[in-house]
């Protein structure tokens, strides 16, 4: 009698092992991305706990990295003041906000117009963690922003994805239709 594997068990081993990897690799990709995701998170509220420590110092927001008690090796800055975008920062006094490209291709928004909003997008995903602070009102708010459906429904259903698997329930936006209408929040 010989020993081996005939070709009907061979196969369905094969078979049972794409079934794995089928089942596996999805998830693995959006464990991946949460993970990614959580860093910005992470990242934000950072910001967002320097931000609270220097309005108590100065009474007022900033938009400049350099001016918190953080650091981020940053690639690329692109400043905003009420005259439109500028590539250098002149006037850090009249700066609205800026736009961060971080060394390792993340997109770090700080708009400081009337409120903080801190925005972090992981490179190459359409999903990212927005906060929102008034300090006036200590208060604030937190979500997890996707694309919007009319503008790129593959995107928006990507971000919606890593959202909803970190627990982020979506919302409709009061006054918006629902192409354009929905966020996640917690």
């Amino acid at each position: 009698m010989k020993k081996g594997f005939t070709l009907l068990e061979m196969l369905m081993v094969l078979v049972i092992i794409g079934i794995l990897v089928w089942v596996s690799v999805p998830q693995y990709k959006i464990a991946v991305m949460g993970t990614r995701y959580n860093r910005g998170r992470q990242t934000a509220e950072e910001i967002y706990r320097a931000e609270q420590a220097y309005y108590m110092a100065h009474g007022k927001l900033t938009a400049l990295l350099e001016q918190l008690n953080v650091s981020y090796p940053v690639k690329q800055a692109v400043y905003y003041t009420p005259e439109g975008e500028s590539p250098t920062n002149d006037a850090p006094d009249d700066l609205l906000g800026v736009n961060y490209t971080l060394e390792n291709g993340d997109e770090l928004l700080i708009n400081k117009s009337g409120f903080l909003f801190v925005s972090y997008t992981p490179k190459g995903m359409h999903a990212s963690y927005r906060l929102n602070y008034v300090p006036q009102a200590e208060m604030v708010t937190r979500e997890c922003g996707v694309t919007s459906r009319g503008t790129d429904p593959a995107a928006y259903e990507e971000g919606a994805v890593v959202c909803r698997a970190l627990g982020a329930q979506e919302e409709p936006r009061p006054g918006e239709d629902a192409l354009h209408g929905s966020y996640f929040s917690w």
